[in-house]
């Protein structure tokens, strides 16, 4: 609460405590505010370099005493591949057509006067076990975005060949009744001055 209601000495006391400094983990909230999802529905029938492309709008902050402007964020995936058409450079020079075997999210910032701001962006993937769905596989990754830089690319989120081969061996994040669909979810949290990038530790006994 004390974060919330912009208590600073208070905040900074906790913060920077041994047994306080936890609190600041950034959680990867899975609601409308801070995250989207994304359905790819009979995956063996889609052609390659397919995307799908879709925005949603996050808050720029998470305590309520800030700012409440919201960022728009454009989210693409690329479940099979991503290709590059033959392009020119200004001088004239001819850029070949070229292709990824990745399975690749691009996250690209839309927000117009973003000075440099810290970003955690996290995508989870469904896939089935024992016959439930559950979330499988976790990326995680945390990135500044700015003025100048604007996009970030996540490739290798399932392993391109996984897929590809299918047909023969059902990948685990092939979900659904017929196996064919895949589904991912992206969050976005801002991460403030007063956030905790140190990993909990954990007791195994």
């Amino acid at each position: 609460m004390s974060y919330q209601s912009g208590q600073e000495d208070r905040v900074r006391e906790v913060r920077y405590s041994p047994e306080g400094m936890l609190q600041f983990t950034p959680r990867l909230y899975s609601n409308d505010t801070w995250s989207v999802s994304i359905h790819v529905k009979e995956f063996d029938q889609i052609e390659k370099y397919t995307n799908y492309v879709t925005c949603f709008f996050s808050q720029r902050n998470i305590a309520e005493t800030e700012d409440d402007h919201t960022i728009t964020w454009e989210i693409e995936f690329f479940p099979r591949g991503v290709k590059y058409n033959k392009a020119k450079i200004i001088w004239g020079e001819d850029v070949p057509e070229f292709s990824l075997k990745t399975v690749r999210l691009r996250v690209t910032c839309k927000y117009p006067q973003l000075d440099e701001e810290r970003f955690k962006v996290a995508v989870l993937i469904t896939g089935v076990q024992n016959k439930i769905d559950h979330i499988l596989t976790v990326h995680e990754r945390t990135e500044y975005f700015s003025n100048k830089v604007r996009v970030l690319n996540v490739d290798n989120l399932i392993p391109y060949d996984e897929l590809a081969l299918s047909s023969i061996k059902l990948s685990p994040h092939l979900i659904g009744a017929e196996r064919n669909n895949l589904s991912i979810q992206v969050i976005i949290a801002p991460m403030g001055p007063y956030t905790c990038r140190d990993a909990p530790p954990f007791d195994f006994k």
